[in-house]
């Protein structure tokens, strides 16, 4: 049996399950885009830096491909313990859980950004990623609102501490489709490869289009918002889920060998190290190479690192606040430090940002986000995370 915790329970909860290891692999995703801006920030302000080192680059990237594959992993898991248990999918009830968890943080992140942030002296940043909005204002911050920002920084130029938002959007967009997808669908495993296929042919498409049309600035920022949005490596770990849930013992056999197991942890970190890519299907690849790790480390009974423990379970809790106020915590600590020291030494500067993003995060987690996570209870059949996690230590 596996190492992840599945128990029933008589009241209105049928079923609460809980894989280790995954809040340890959110905060590394999360700490992977951390470092990656830091040093790009770092460029900016004309301070010596990595960033153009490629496996720099390759770090924030890719740690948003690990939170895709991991969503597409969890999600799809999820709604098809769902589907199973309560032979239905409740749509509106999983819109519910999903705004009670995105939305309160992300609002108040983009209502920062766009009005409060911009007038304050502080904050200013004086780069190319500018403070002040810019071009058709409106325009950019209805995209914003209506959780479109990774259509927004297609269009206009980034905006101070909220460009990085991109990637929420994507998960928005992957939320209105997935409990769709596995509600209708009679055959999953066909559902998500169709959506694969789809995702790439038209991503090939869009980009003949681009070749045919080199001056078109709407091919180019279909084609790039298109490019970003990343929905095949979501299926991709949907597939993975696919395959636990229905215990395909012959594959999971192989995917759980010791040899596949390390194989692929030393394989991924060795790619991201020299800066690999792939010049076609480069995230899918990697999406491929996380999803079996992230197999590995939630449900074989033997994974060979241990990522479930007090402080990685918390780091990974408040992962999503990590992600968002980075950028703006990572600015902080540039005006400090040449404040009160005058100049920039690289491990204090490291220290202080990584230091104000997790007590911002914390903070921010325990007076804001919370409150709405706890309502998420009474709008879940299948209950996972840290409310099932502390149900089964119970």
């Amino acid at each position: 049996m596996s190492n992840k915790f599945i128990f029933g329970q008589s009241n209105s909860f049928l079923v609460k399950v809980y894989f280790p290891n995954l809040n340890g692999l959110r905060f590394i995703a999360a700490m992977s885009v951390v470092v990656s801006h830091l040093e790009m920030v770092k460029k900016e302000f004309g301070l010596a830096h990595l960033w153009d080192l490629r496996p720099i680059k390759m770090l924030g990237d890719l740690g948003v491909i690990l939170f895709f594959s991991l969503s597409g992993f969890l999600i799809t898991y999820l709604l098809l313990m769902e589907k199973t248990h309560t032979h239905k999918v409740s749509i509106v009830d999983f819109y519910i859980r999903r705004v009670l968890r995105i939305w309160p943080l992300y609002f108040f992140l983009i209502l920062l950004g766009l009005f409060i942030f911009p007038s304050v002296s502080f904050l200013s940043i004086g780069t190319e990623h500018t403070s002040m909005p810019s071009g058709d204002w409106w325009t950019m911050a209805a995209l914003y609102l209506a959780i479109l920002p990774n259509v927004a920084v297609k269009l206009f130029p980034a905006v101070a501490f909220i460009g990085h938002t991109w990637s929420i959007g994507v998960e928005e967009q992957f939320y209105y489709i997935w409990p769709w997808l596995v509600k209708l669908s009679k055959n999953i495993l066909l559902a998500l490869t169709s959506v694969i296929v789809f995702y790439l042919l038209m991503l090939f498409g869009l980009e003949y289009m681009r070749y045919l049309n080199p001056d078109s600035r709407f091919w180019d920022v279909f084609w790039n918002v298109w490019m970003t949005a990343s929905i095949d490596c979501m299926a991709i770990g949907g597939i993975f889920a696919w395959l636990y849930f229905h215990q395909k013992q012959v594959i999971l056999n192989i995917l759980y060998h010791h040899f596949v197991h390390i194989g692929t942890i030393v394989l991924t970190v060795l790619m991201i190290a020299l800066g690999i890519r792939f010049p076609i299907l480069h995230h899918e690849i990697y999406a491929v190479l996380f999803s079996v790790i992230i197999l590995n480390l939630s449900t074989n009974p033997r994974p060979i690192i241990n990522l479930e423990n007090k402080w990685m379970n918390y780091l990974g809790k408040v992962s999503y606040g990590i992600y968002m106020y980075h950028v703006l915590c990572i600015v902080l600590a540039y005006k400090i430090t040449s404040a009160l020291l005058g100049s920039h030494n690289n491990i204090v500067y490291y220290a202080l940002s990584i230091a104000l993003t997790i007590l911002m995060s914390s903070i921010s987690y325990e007076f804001l986000e919370s409150k709405f996570i706890h309502l998420k209870a009474k709008f879940s059949k299948i209950v996972s995370g840290d409310n099932a996690r502390k149900e089964g230590k119970s």
